[in-house]
């Protein structure tokens, strides 16, 4: 019986210090994130944001980036990311499943790092969002920190965290140190939040009526769905037009995001009543990161 409670305190140590790892890692990634290159290129804000009209809340950028994570572990997001920095990015989503597995368990991990309700009411324009991204990382920090607390002072919320046995194996489950992926979601939110501020609008069409030729990927079709994505023009006055594929293109090009974590995962997030309700949101089954591109719709 002894040798049974001893090798079970060794099981728990052995995946405190696994997990302890990981939390470390996705914080030097994120770091690496915000210290690596502009989260939003200069040449593409005059486009997206052109009247200036789009300030973003402090709280909601430090939140994206570091949800951005968790993001990734949405199937359907990560699938399109396969071939974009493969080696670290193929690291990165398994880290990415774990998590989102471990939250959707010990939501109350997920809540200690992005409590509901903003602290702040900072505002900024994209221009100087990488300037004050790196002006906090002791908020970033601050973030990552809450949810590791959580779990290594609340047995629960441990035993929950890491039921699904993703921390217990011989996998090194850790954020790659340098990957182009880590910052999708808070890009998304970036861009999605300009182009609804500035009027443009995701059109939707069942592919029945209008499907994607494809070799445009200023469209994008979701083959599960049936349904194909695009982006109107607010400037014709007779409707929105079925592509905007000149400043799409430039988007796709010039920002790292992807027509469907861009078009797909605001869809979702309308389609469950999600919208509007900020860059994260709580369910019965905990965090819901489809409200990262939510307010493009």
């Amino acid at each position: 019986m002894n040798e049974i409670f001893q090798f079970s305190r060794l099981i728990e140590h052995l995946t405190r210090t696994a997990i302890n790892s990981f939390f470390s890692s996705w914080y030097t990634a994120l770091f690496n994130a915000v210290e690596g290159a502009s989260l939003i290129p200069d040449i593409i804000i005059p486009e997206i944001d052109p009247d200036k009209n789009t300030n973003y809340l402090l709280d909601d950028i430090l939140t994206a980036l570091s949800v951005g994570l968790a993001f990734l572990g949405i199937p359907e997001v990560s699938a399109a990311l396969i071939g974009v920095d493969e080696a670290a990015s193929v690291a990165t989503k398994i880290a990415a499943g774990a998590l989102n597995v471990g939250l959707q368990q010990a939501p109350g991990v997920a809540q200690a790092m992005w409590p509901q309700g903003t602290t702040s009411t900072q505002t900024y324009q994209i221009d100087a969002l990488q300037q004050q991204l790196l002006d906090n990382t002791d908020l970033i920090s601050n973030q990552i920190n809450s949810g590791l607390v959580e779990l290594m002072t609340n047995q629960q919320a441990f035993v929950a965290f890491a039921s699904s046995g993703n921390f217990s194996g011989n996998a090194d489950i850790s954020v790659a140190n340098d990957t182009t992926t880590l910052g999708l979601g808070l890009r998304t939110l970036i861009v999605s939040t300009a182009l609804s501020q500035n009027h443009y609008q995701g059109i939707v069409n069942p592919t029945s009526i209008r499907s994607c030729n494809p070799d445009d990927d200023t469209c994008y079709t979701n083959s599960t769905t049936g349904l194909a994505f695009s982006l109107g023009d607010p400037q014709d006055h007779h409707g929105p037009t079925w592509t905007n594929a000149p400043l799409m293109t430039d988007i796709l090009t010039n920002t790292s995001v992807t027509a469907q974590s861009l078009f797909q995962n605001s869809f979702q997030c309308a389609s469950a009543g999600n919208f509007g309700t900020g860059v994260i949101s709580w369910g019965r089954a905990g965090t819901e990161r489809s409200a990262l591109s939510d307010e493009f719709g």
